[in-house]
């Protein structure tokens, strides 16, 4: 209940942000910058929603689903929206108007600077994607639902970090040339491709919560684990090339006089 409240008040804070914005800017407040991030919001309360943490207790494929809505797909959904710049004009008096990065939130100039530079975003995301799936860590998310909460939120926190440099939301800041991102992309998938390889084929149950379940119906904890596996193992391939022919594509438009 209290996610989908919060949910609920950041679309509205969002919504009066970018109502505002696009009357002054019309172009720049595009209807699909306010589609994206209540998109983005509905994934984060889906990954969130009560009946597929329930499924996770079950079955591993539904705890990938769940990390990849939370750290794929919502976050550069949500930053899409461009949200540090609709909030600026939803609460001016607080964080400050205008479009340069001069008037943006102390707040978001130091993200933009410092925690979402390349190196630190991207190891995070590694460190934490790969720290969670270690089985003694995973047991703890699973034996608690305490630590299952904290388990999503890092996933959500680090996703966005790990997409601000590929997207680079106002006020984003770029710290590499932007042909680097294929190779940033590139190198964040290598460590997780190779989780997700040995998780497929190391022939055994890796989480011992998931080999006691019982009532599967036709398929077994090995199984899930491999199905699981290979769907986080393709989505991540999938999407992170999708993201790299984005950025080669508008790297080879035309400049603009």
């Amino acid at each position: 209940m209290e996610i989908d409240l919060g949910l609920l008040l950041a679309g509205l804070v969002y919504g009066q942000g970018w109502w505002r914005w696009s009357q002054g800017q019309p172009v720049a407040g595009s209807r699909w910058r306010l589609a994206s991030f209540l998109l983005g919001l509905m994934l984060v309360g889906a990954a969130w929603s009560g009946w597929l943490s329930q499924l996770t207790a079950r079955w591993l494929i539904a705890h990938m689903v769940q990390h990849l809505l939370l750290m794929l797909a919502a976050p550069p959904l949500l930053l899409l929206g461009a949200p540090l710049r609709v909030l600026a004009q939803a609460m001016p008096r607080v964080m400050g108007r205008g479009g340069d990065a001069g008037g943006a939130p102390r707040l978001g100039r130091w993200a933009g600077r410092w925690l979402a530079h390349p190196i630190r975003a991207g190891g995070l995301m590694v460190l934490v994607t790969l720290g969670w799936h270690l089985p003694w860590v995973f047991a703890l998310a699973m034996g608690s639902p305490a630590w299952h909460a904290v388990e999503n939120l890092t996933f959500l926190v680090c996703g966005l970090l790990f997409w601000w440099p590929v997207i680079l939301p106002w006020p984003g800041q770029r710290q590499w040339p932007r042909w680097s991102v294929p190779l940033y992309l590139l190198c964040a998938d290598l460590p997780v491709s190779a989780m997700c390889a040995y998780l497929a084929f190391c022939g055994h149950v890796v989480y011992p919560a998931y080999a006691s379940v019982g009532g599967r119906g036709a398929i077994s904890a090995l199984d899930d684990q491999v199905a699981a596996a290979m769907l986080m193992w393709v989505a991540m391939m999938v999407v992170f090339l999708a993201a790299a022919v984005v950025v080669v594509m508008d790297m080879l438009k035309p400049a603009h006089p």
